[in-house]
């Protein structure tokens, strides 16, 4: 099982080596012009490419993300630096289908999501969350009509720093309070 793995690994290597990376930081994503590739290289880095469309008024698009070649990566989108959410969650194994975004898509063991967007200039960026294997690739497209895909779940929220609470500053004086009667106690 180990070697067909490998094998798979591979495969996408070779297949991910002949698709054309954009080197541009900005790319025009048109409406109904099917899938743009972009690519990743490690968990919490960002998409190499940014993707940017405009809807005029009263014009509504659906955004689809999903991830490619082989299962096992999660995304985290964003439109103008505001998170729409995570990909749905993937599946750990799978067979691979090479640079066929539909049939990744279509398949509930590839990562994928979508949303609704109306009038406005978007910005679209995004990281890879969870991936078994780096650097990968995955695909995009604006559609005037959904694709029936899952929506974007919830981001889960940064873990805050706990602060120390003023009651710990409370503490620190009633402990050198204590200090100072029992040294006077010694010394007295």
């Amino acid at each position: 099982m180990k070697s067909c793995n490998n094998f798979k690994a591979l495969a996408f290597a070779a297949t991910a080596l002949t698709l054309p990376i954009t080197a541009s930081a900005e790319t025009a994503l048109p409406l109904d012009g099917g899938w743009q590739f972009f690519a990743f290289s490690a968990v919490g880095a960002p998409w190499d490419d940014a993707f940017t469309f405009t809807l005029g008024a009263g014009e509504t698009a659906w955004l689809a993300v999903t991830d490619a070649f082989l299962p096992g990566d999660q995304f985290e989108v964003f439109a103008n630096g505001m998170s729409l959410g995570l990909t749905s969650p993937p599946a750990s194994e799978g067979e691979t289908v090479g640079p066929d975004a539909d049939a990744a898509f279509a398949d509930p063991l590839f990562s994928s999501a979508e949303a609704m967007f109306g009038e406005g200039s978007y910005r679209i960026t995004g990281t890879l969350t969870v991936s078994p294997l780096v650097p990968g690739g995955a695909f995009l497209q604006l559609s005037s009509t959904s694709l029936g895909g899952p929506a974007f779940a919830p981001a889960p929220e940064p873990v805050a720093p706990i602060p120390l609470p003023a009651a710990g500053f409370l503490l620190i004086g009633a402990l050198g309070g204590l200090s100072l009667l029992a040294r006077r106690r010694l010394a007295g």
